[in-house]
């Protein structure tokens, strides 16, 4: 049996709220002689490419992995190209992260 559709609604729209015990929680821990201490390169949230959540870290508003959560974006700008659409541009030196699948 085939339904067809002609309108496609959202009815209502509920945050899944995280459970506890599928937070991440990281070992790092801000010292304020080493400031790079607060989830840098070495973080286990960074290293598996999961952002730190907000409540749960131990470094707090120092955490450098909530990027994402506190909306600091690259930034970049929008240039039109001949024949070929937009392009993107990078202000900022833009970490590349390369995933290879098995």
């Amino acid at each position: 049996m085939l339904l067809n559709f002609n309108w496609n609604v959202l009815m209502s729209y509920r945050h899944k709220k995280l459970k506890e015990e599928d937070v991440a929680v990281c070992e790092c821990k801000y010292g304020v002689n080493d400031p790079e201490t607060a989830c840098g390169e070495r973080c286990l949230n960074e290293l598996t490419n999961t952002e730190c959540t907000l409540g749960y870290c131990q470094s707090g508003e120092n955490c450098r992995n909530q990027r994402f959560q506190k909306c600091e974006y690259a930034k970049i700008n929008l240039f039109r190209t001949k024949g070929r659409g937009w392009g993107i541009l990078d202000d900022d030196n833009i970490k590349v992260i390369l995933l290879k699948q098995l």
